[in-house]
């Protein structure tokens, strides 16, 4: 008696491993989003998971396993391992037609472009001797952006600079852009005047406009670190400062444009965006500036110097300052009369420069 009940519970055993291995999959999936296309260097994300089981047999348990790039982690640290990447799993009991949705904090701590990879399920057997595996599809992406800086001494550098610049350019008028009528005066050229106008008030009365110029900033940044003695933390620095800078300039309203010697998928070889107010270009440049580069993947700074446009001030972000690389840039922006040049450096360091051209913004940059 005691055998058949024993050859009883194998065999429905058997017939439930048999069914189990042949069902589990079917209609499960699991899902990944982001909370936000974006966030900033040390910044907090929202991982999204969707584990859902569409039939009525039951998947328990059901372990979900994924991989992130290092540069964020979890606040939660249960069921997650670090090395090369950042390994995350997770165990569920997941009844027939149950869905679980979790909500993972990240910390954002570096810049990148992360996703999530290699998300597989797995289930086991009745006594856990079998493993059951299944491959799950995710284009789940997130970018983080370059931290944001304090350049407030860079902005009223620019300020200041430009302030020179007008005083010093003679204006052209859009004919177009009719400002106002004022009364004539003795500097007023006698096209100016508006009949009609004069005659109906008994004086000379002219038309006034307003300008066609609009002020133009082009950023050049240096991402070389090739010297054996590398400092991250000073090309972080500059990639930080350049996007914020070239986010607030847009936003004010000013034409920017970036010129950067990290290798890109241009004629040029290099990331280039010509002067524009365009917002657009604000995401070009940020997802450009996620990247990483190789010390091969960085062009001489020289480069990208030849991209003049007429007329805007030059704004030099680079740590690889010299007397030599000064005298070249002076020669190769000759034609623009000033400029500024933002040099991180390491906390003691950074060394006195003079120049006829540029005015320096020195930065001391902590090495954590």
């Amino acid at each position: 008696m005691i055998s058949v009940v024993i050859i009883s519970i194998l065999l429905v055993m058997a017939g439930w491993q048999f069914f189990y291995r042949s069902m589990w999959a079917k209609d499960l999936s699991a899902r990944f989003s982001f909370g936000q296309s974006y966030v900033y260097a040390t910044e907090t994300a929202e991982l999204r998971e969707i584990i859902e089981n569409r039939k009525k047999i039951p998947v328990t348990p059901l372990e979900v396993r994924f991989r992130i790039r290092r540069g964020v982690w979890f606040t939660e640290t249960d069921n997650t391992s670090v090395s090369d990447f950042v390994y995350k799993r997770d165990i569920y009991a997941l009844l027939g037609r149950q869905r679980i949705t979790r909500t993972l904090q990240m910390k954002c701590a570096k810049r990148g472009h992360y996703k999530i990879e290699d998300v597989s399920v797995l289930s086991y057997s009745l006594l856990h001797e079998k493993t059951y595996h299944l491959e799950i599809d995710t284009d789940a992406q997130l970018y983080v952006y370059a931290k944001r800086v304090d350049v407030s001494d860079i902005l009223n550098e620019c300020t200041r600079m430009l302030g020179e610049q007008e005083s010093r350019r003679k204006y052209l008028e859009d004919p177009f852009a009719f400002a106002s009528i004022r009364e004539y005066t003795m500097q007023d050229p006698m096209k100016s005047i508006n009949w009609k106008a004069s005659a109906k008030t008994g004086g000379l009365m002219v038309n006034t406009y307003t300008s066609m110029h609009k002020e133009t900033i082009m950023i050049y940044l240096d991402l070389e670190d090739k010297m054996i003695m590398k400092k991250e933390h000073l090309i972080e620095d500059s990639i930080s400062v350049a996007a914020t800078l070239f986010d607030k300039l847009i936003k004010k309203g000013s034409q920017v444009g970036i010129a950067i010697n990290g290798k890109a998928e241009q004629k040029e070889g290099f990331f280039y965006r010509a002067p524009s107010s365009a917002k657009a270009s604000l995401t070009d440049v940020e997802r450009f500036l996620t990247g990483e580069w190789k010390e091969s993947e960085t062009l001489d700074f020289e480069q990208i110097l030849k991209m003049q446009p007429e007329g805007a001030l030059p704004v030099v972000i680079s740590k690889n300052a010299s007397e030599e690389l000064i005298r070249k840039t002076e020669q190769v922006l000759g034609k623009n009369e000033r400029g500024i040049w933002v040099l991180p450096h390491s906390y003691g360091e950074g060394a006195e420069y003079v120049s006829q051209s540029f005015v320096f913004v020195k930065r001391e940059v902590e090495n954590l």
